[in-house]
């Protein structure tokens, strides 16, 4: 994480919809370690929703109708990845980190999304939030909110943003929800979609209330099991990152990997 950038200095934000990993400590039931050995992505389940919905095109129209489909998220730490590959394997969906608070910009962001978007893989862009009181905390978030709009460029046909919850950085509990529901609104403004939070159940006990948790989509980050546990605010989890220590063609070493339930239904229009 050593690629910086200066942050967005715009004092509003303004619509960036156009037409057209997420390392941490989550909760496991037996918890993934650096030895164990790599697992490799399931087949994905396309079973057809009761309602899906309309109006999707490029990458982002393979999710239609899909009940569940395969997923990972990656950063610069996975280096130079063969999309191609990872495309073959039956990953629909890839999340890719684009900013770290508010001057870090990953030097691979722009390359991996065009090439995942080449080679038929959805998108979705993600903030690792570094939250802050500098100028008070919902300046702050306001800050790093523009900062991830200005660079990772969202459009139409992208999954919805993402914040990165991992890091308190010692703030209160009630100013941690204050933090994440302001760089909510923000996004929600300028994109027209309820964000995703991705968070470890314990994180979210501990350092984030229902009302804040209400604003977001949940990617819950618990390891090794099928049954994710939600935290109290949200409404069911949309995207279980079930290991950290997977394997797919196309990627060296260990990546995150991901189910995304009703896919169709996080993807901008």
């Amino acid at each position: 994480m050593s690629c910086c950038c200066a942050r967005s200095t715009s004092a509003s934000v303004q619509p960036v919809v156009s037409g057209g990993g997420a390392a941490g400590a989550p909760d496991a039931v037996a918890q993934a370690s650096a030895q164990a050995a790599p697992q490799t992505v399931a087949a994905s389940t396309t079973s057809t929703p009761a309602t899906a919905p309309a109006g999707l095109s490029g990458p982002a129209a393979a999710l239609q109708g899909k009940d569940k489909v395969k997923a990972i998220d990656v950063s610069k730490w996975q280096g130079d990845i063969d999309w191609p590959k990872v495309a073959a394997t039956g990953v629909q969906v890839a999340y890719i980190k684009a900013t770290e608070g508010t001057d870090y910009t990953n030097a691979n962001y722009a390359k991996d999304r065009a090439a995942a978007n080449a080679n038929g893989i959805t998108i979705g862009a993600y903030d690792f939030a570094q939250p802050g009181t500098a100028g008070g905390v919902e300046a702050n978030a306001r800050a790093e909110a523009e900062h991830f709009l200005a660079e990772a460029k969202v459009q139409k046909g992208d999954m919805a943003p993402v914040l990165d919850l991992e890091s308190a950085n010692g703030l209160s509990k009630a100013d941690i929800s204050a933090w994440a529901s302001t760089w909510a609104d923000t996004v929600k403004a300028a994109t027209g979609v309820q964000p995703t939070m991705y968070v470890s159940p314990s994180f979210a006990d501990a350092h984030l209330d229902p009302a804040a948790a209400s604003k977001f989509n949940l990617w819950v980050a618990h390891w090794d099991t099928d049954n994710p546990r939600v935290p109290s605010g949200f409404d069911g989890w949309k995207v279980h990152q079930y290991t950290s220590d997977g394997s797919v063609d196309g990627i060296a070493g260990r990546v995150d990997m991901d189910w995304v339930k009703d896919p169709a239904s996080l993807v901008i229009r």
